[in-house]
C-alpha cells in the first residue's frame, strides 16, 4: 500500500506539472508553438560541457535567455536541486522580473552514504523557499527517492522526516 501510494503521489505530481507525450507524438516537438502552452515545465539549463556533477553551471546570462523563452509559454518551472543553478534561476527571476514562478526541488543522494548531502539539500530548500517566497510557490522533496526503480533511494522514514522539516520550515 505505502509503495503504491508513493508511486501514485509521484505520478500525480508529474501529471500536474507536465504533459504526457504519447507514442504517436513526433520525436521532435515544436515547444515554441501555440499548441504547446501548458502551465508548467521542468527546467534544467545545462548546455554542452556543463554539468552539476562537475560543478560547471550555466551563467546567469544563459539562464535569462532560457527563462525569457519559457515565460512566453509557461507560468511555472520546476528545478531539480538546491545547487548553484537553482540559486541563479531564483536570483535571475527576481532581479530581471521574469514572469515565472518556481517549484523548487530538493535532490537526494543514495542512502546510505548520502545522509549529510541530503540534510544540506533540505536545509538549503528551506532557506531558498523562504528567501525567495515571492518566486517559490512550491517545493518538491526527493521526487523519485521512494520509487522502486530510483537510482538514489532514501529510506521511507528519512523521507518522512525531510517532508516534516520542510513543511515546518517553509
Amino acid at each position: 500500500m505505502i509503495r503504491r501510494l508513493h508511486d501514485l503521489m509521484a505520478v500525480v505530481v508529474f501529471l500536474g506539472l507536465a504533459a504526457w507525450v504519447s507514442a504517436e507524438t513526433p520525436s521532435r516537438l515544436d515547444l515554441m508553438g501555440p499548441e504547446w502552452q501548458e502551465n508548467a515545465i521542468s527546467y534544467s539549463g545545462y548546455r554542452d560541457g556543463q554539468s552539476p556533477r562537475d560543478q560547471i553551471f550555466p551563467s546567469q546570462a544563459e539562464i535569462l535567455e532560457d527563462l525569457r523563452i519559457l515565460e512566453k509559454h509557461w507560468s511555472l518551472i520546476r528545478t531539480y536541486a538546491t545547487d548553484r543553478h537553482s540559486r541563479d534561476v531564483l536570483e535571475v527571476i527576481r532581479r530581471e522580473d521574469v514572469d515565472l514562478t518556481v517549484m523548487l526541488g530538493a535532490y537526494f543522494a543514495r542512502e546510505p552514504g548520502g545522509e549529510a548531502a541530503n540534510d544540506r539539500q533540505v536545509d538549503d530548500c528551506i532557506e531558498l523557499a523562504n528567501a525567495y517566497s515571492d518566486v517559490v510557490v512550491a517545493v518538491n522533496v526527493g521526487n523519485e527517492a521512494l520509487i522502486d526503480w530510483s537510482f538514489s533511494p532514501v529510506p521511507e522514514y528519512r523521507m518522512r522526516r525531510f517532508v516534516r522539516r520542510v513543511r515546518k520550515g517553509v
